[in-house]
């Protein structure tokens, strides 16, 4: 299974739902909690009612909080991008996510700056990109 390597750890504030995470009933797509079901994080801490939620998956964590009077994501145009993650088997890994209904932006593709990368979008309009390096750099 494709992991996802990462040291620290990332912040992401979305609108809160009832399960604590991020979703967005205004784009039409069904409730859900995607960083658990599409990204297959587990929740370590947290159910979300005091608006965290601590999540990780492999050795990568990353904390959910609510801030109900900003603007969401979606809104924020290419300021939307939150997070940018190392991953081995980036193209295992896309499929996998895609596989379980993530809203892929762009398929994996091999770039100059030797990463092969691809991105997704939260149903809160987060954007996230992955990436693994090539081990070739142009």
């Amino acid at each position: 299974m494709p992991g996802v390597r990462a040291k620290g750890r990332v912040i992401i504030r979305p609108r809160r739902t009832a399960d604590g995470i991020s979703n967005d009933k205004r784009r039409g797509g069904t409730p859900g909690p995607v960083y658990l079901d599409v990204l297959g994080f587990r929740r370590d801490f947290g159910d979300g009612s005091d608006g965290w939620s601590f999540l990780s998956r492999d050795a990568f964590k990353i904390m959910l909080g609510e801030c109900p009077g900003e603007k969401p994501a979606g809104e924020l145009g290419d300021h939307s991008y939150v997070a940018y993650l190392i991953v081995e088997g980036v193209d295992q890994f896309h499929a996998e996510v895609a596989e379980r209904g993530a809203e892929v932006l762009s398929q994996p593709a091999t770039e100059p700056w030797g990463l092969r990368e691809f991105s997704i979008r939260t149903p809160d309009g987060h954007r996230i990109r992955f990436g693994e390096p090539t081990g070739v750099a142009g």
